[in-house]
């Protein structure tokens, strides 16, 4: 037989994700974001990883690159350092502005920007445009099916 345990979270979560080479499971969760811990009774819980002043919104996906952890919502983007899974980044959509989609290519990450187009986040901190990317930021897309 399976033995399961409930797991108390802040919020319904909005999205999971593995962490294979950290044997680590990831959560979104509406306003809060981290993963699970076991604990000293040998029992896994809720780590949160959001800082108190950061606003998440809800964080519906994960992406993972070799060096750092992505959460996303239509808000906000928050890039942890895979290693130590300190806060590197923050990135805020502006008033009026919604971000619509991640997508991932290997160990590279894009933001759809609602009907501005998509940018490249780079490692060094930059966010680079990607010209001509305008006519496809109308549409949310889901999925890719790029592997490297």
């Amino acid at each position: 037989g399976n033995i399961y345990r409930n797991i108390k979270l802040p919020e319904i979560p909005l999205c999971l994700k593995f962490d294979e080479n950290k044997n680590q499971v990831l959560i979104g969760c509406k306003n809060d974001y981290g993963y699970l811990k076991k604990n000293n009774k040998g029992e896994y819980e809720f780590t949160s990883l959001k800082p108190k002043n950061i606003k998440a919104g809800e964080i519906n996906e994960v992406k993972i690159t070799d060096l750092y952890i992505y959460f996303y919502s239509n808000e906000s983007i928050l890039c942890h350092d895979r290693n130590n899974l300190k806060l590197v980044k923050a990135l805020y959509a502006k008033p009026g502005e919604k971000h619509f989609g991640l997508i991932q290519f290997g160990n590279q990450v894009y933001l759809n920007k609602k009907n501005s187009g998509f940018i490249r986040i780079d490692n060094e901190g930059k966010n680079t445009e990607i010209p001509n990317s305008k006519a496809l930021s109308a549409y949310n897309i889901l999925f890719s099916f790029y592997q490297l």
